[in-house]
């Protein structure tokens, strides 16, 4: 099991992608010396989740890593199945030298 630990920097609006497909992405950013904004993609029934989660808050997510191959190239996505409401200092307030700007998908 992955888990990934941070603060909510950013949650997308609800993409349906198709009749049965949909999908809503959360930027977390990890804690530490090199943090990280990582997209982490929920889907279908897991979407849902998200709508008691706002950004500032600190979560933990389990995800998986699926990767694929298209046309010769690669890409790796983080899956989120569960998320739970933690604690998490900003890296904002670690490093105060790091802004937070408004971070588009």
């Amino acid at each position: 099991m992955n888990e990934v630990k941070g603060t909510i920097k950013k949650i997308g609006e609800l993409e349906q992608v198709s009749p049965k497909f949909r999908k809503r992405t959360l930027l977390l950013e990890t804690v530490g010396k090199y943090p990280q904004l990582l997209a982490i993609e929920f889907v279908n029934d897991k979407v849902d989740m998200l709508n008691s989660y706002n950004v500032g808050e600190g979560a933990t997510v389990s995800v998986n890593i699926m990767g694929t191959a298209w046309q010769g190239k690669h890409f790796t996505n983080l899956k989120g199945w569960k998320i739970d409401k933690g604690a998490a200092v900003s890296n904002g307030q670690q490093n105060p030298d790091r802004q937070s700007a408004d971070i588009p998908f």
